[in-house]
């Protein structure tokens, strides 16, 4: 036994040497790693600092650009509202011109009719270049047309109604094949500048200066038609408040055989149970019939049918309030 314990002894220190020998080579590779890792720290520092300075450089340039964008648009506006003011100056002063004109043609014209001279008979007062009040209105496509769509679209009653002082609205002018319809422009106009207000004044002197309330586009959409489909719901009663106000009919028909009670029931969001008390209040009947052959009711009970279970509560008042008008 003491022979083999000795002999283990020899055996495990023989073997000391080799287990430092590894451990120090293992320390030496440790060593190695670490300063390895420290090289790559330095490296991803700089290549990080590197990829800051580039990131900034592009936010600086593109910030840059931006601000050359702003004032080009800005200066773009500038221009632009520029070029109105003139056209509108340029406007004016014509229109100043040509009535001072035409007043001095028509006394000339009157002093001669008041006395013959050697038997000569006297010019007629409309003689001449200058266009009358009709001619302007009666010239296809004429800058007279183009101002009041302009002014209608943009909500801007007051030059609107200047415009409209020297001349007058003709209902052959509402015809589709004329494609004058500053109604209609009006409503589509809410897109743009999104004021109710401006909608109502553009209406209503539009309609003050003759402008036929009921006159429907290509598609056979009156005004109120138009109103409801573009209209949103948050504005909707006044401008329907309005429109009925100034006498437009509840019984009209589009090419869809829709009246403006259909038209409310077919919008997108909800329609409004007051709106369609107006509509009620104000004619609209109840079993006119669209080129699908549905009333009202039938319509009311087809959207229910159709949007289950997602059918909003108005839906039912709505179903509720025309049956029971058809009791």
């Amino acid at each position: 036994k003491e022979m083999d314990m000795f002999i283990q002894k020899v055996h495990v220190d023989a073997a000391l040497p080799a287990r430092e020998t590894q451990l120090l080579t293992l320390q030496k590779n440790v060593l190695k790693i670490q300063t390895a890792i420290k090289l790559d720290s330095k490296k991803n520092k700089k290549r990080l600092l590197k990829v800051n300075q580039a990131h900034r450089r592009i936010v600086k340039d593109r910030m840059r650009a931006v601000s050359e964008e702003k004032r080009a648009a800005l200066k773009l506006v500038s221009d632009l509202h520029k070029k109105e003011i003139a056209s509108k100056l340029t406007f004016v002063c014509e229109s100043q011109k040509r009535l001072l004109e035409a007043t001095q043609k028509e006394n000339v014209g009157g002093l001669a009719n008041s006395s013959m001279v050697n038997g000569e008979q006297a010019p007629g007062k409309n003689q001449g270049n200058i266009p009358s009040n009709q001619e302007k209105f009666t010239n296809p496509g004429g800058e007279y047309k183009l101002r009041v769509l302009n002014s209608s679209l943009r909500g801007d009653a007051s030059t609107l109604k200047n415009i409209l002082s020297v001349g007058f609205m003709r209902e052959d002018f509402a015809t589709p094949d004329e494609s004058f319809l500053p109604l209609h422009r009006a409503i589509s106009g809410f897109h743009f500048h999104g004021d109710t207000r401006k909608v109502l004044d553009v209406l209503q002197v539009l309609v003050t200066n003759h402008a036929p309330i009921n006159s429907q586009d290509r598609t056979g959409n009156t005004v109120l038609h138009k109103a409801l489909q573009v209209i949103p719901s948050v504005h909707i009663l006044q401008v329907v408040e309005k429109l009925l106000e100034l006498g437009s009919d509840v019984s009209i028909l589009n090419r869809l055989g829709d009246t403006p009670l259909h038209t409310e029931l077919r919008r997108i969001r909800s329609p409004s149970l007051d709106i369609i008390k107006l509509f009620v209040n104000s004619g609209a009947s109840l079993h006119t019939t669209s080129n699908v052959s549905c009333s009202p009711l039938e319509l009311v009970k087809g959207i229910i049918s159709d949007t289950k279970p997602a059918t909003t509560s108005i839906s039912y008042q709505i179903l509720e309030y025309l049956s029971s008008l058809g009791k």
